[in-house]
């Protein structure tokens, strides 16, 4: 099992993209959902919520992003090992990262701090379909993770 800190190559940074757009790749086509090696020197992270389970990642910020686009990843960090983060979404769009993870603390409230616990990490790791429906469906995944 490998850790990818994978920098997406698409372009929409449109204040009105939609979310759909964040998600190319994340989960797609693989037995494994994509992981984030959060390093602090190619990945730095800021908690989106209290318990630092949502978070968004990116490199850090350099001389090249006034040429060009910074991507973003809004990742789940795993409780026991939080320099890896499954990868929700990806996007340029910093802002656009952050309504979707508001949107997803607004629907499952203080459960979200349990989607970084070992096993709904593990489970989510292992099922990328399931990952994928997070942000379109988040009470009936952590239904079906029994969180």
């Amino acid at each position: 099992q490998s850790l990818a800190s994978q920098e997406p190559s698409s372009s929409s940074d449109a204040p009105g993209a939609d979310a759909a757009q964040a998600l190319r790749g994340a989960a797609a086509a693989s037995t494994l959902s994509q992981e984030a090696l959060i390093d602090g020197q190619n990945l730095v992270a800021k908690a989106v919520e209290g318990s630092g389970v949502l978070a968004l990642v990116s490199p850090p910020w350099s001389l090249r992003y006034v040429f060009g686009p910074r991507n973003f990843q809004l990742v789940i960090r795993n409780v026991a090992h939080p320099t890896r983060g499954l990868v929700l979404g990806s996007s340029p769009n910093e802002q656009m990262l952050r309504s979707m993870a508001e949107k997803l603390i607004s629907e499952l409230g203080s459960q979200v701090a349990l989607l970084g616990q070992d096993e709904a990490y593990q489970t989510l790791h292992g099922r990328p379909a399931l990952l994928a429906r997070l942000l379109a469906n988040p009470l009936e995944v952590a239904a079906e993770l029994q969180i």
